[in-house]
Order: structure tokens, then C-alpha cells, then sequence
């Protein structure tokens, strides 16, 4: 039995201003593969589901690699 969960939300609608990016380890540098967002906010305030953090996770991967040479290390 297979459960699909739908997931409907947009990007733009993420502050992306109040993420939180974990596992920032220096060894992985320049791909930072281990980096992820545990925690982020919709613009309303409103905090992002696991399910939702994971999508933006799929989703992110530029912005984190970026998050981490700039602001992580």
C-alpha cells in the first residue's frame, strides 16, 4: 500500500529569511551535501510541516550550497 501525500505550497510563499540550515560541515565543501533546512517559515509566520520542509529541501539545494559559502562557514 502506497500513500501519496500532496503537498501544495509555493516557494515564493517561504521567508526564506527564517531558515534554519543544519549539518554545515566544512568537509564537505564546496557541495555542503549534508547541509539541509530544519526550519523555515511561510511569509504569514506560519512554520513549515516536515512534509513541506522536506519538499523545500528537494526544492533548495542551490540556495543551501549558496547559504553555506556565505553565510554557514
Amino acid at each position: 500500500m502506497t500513500i501519496t501525500i500532496q503537498v501544495d505550497y509555493r516557494l515564493e510563499d517561504v521567508d526564506m529569511n527564517t531558515c534554519v540550515v543544519e549539518n554545515i560541515c566544512r568537509e564537505d565543501y564546496p557541495d555542503f551535501c549534508d547541509a539541509y533546512i530544519s526550519y523555515a517559515e511561510y511569509t504569514d509566520g506560519t512554520p513549515l510541516t516536515d512534509v513541506e520542509l522536506e519538499k523545500l529541501n528537494d526544492e533548495s539545494g542551490d540556495w543551501i550550497n549558496q547559504y553555506c559559502l556565505e553565510d554557514g562557514i
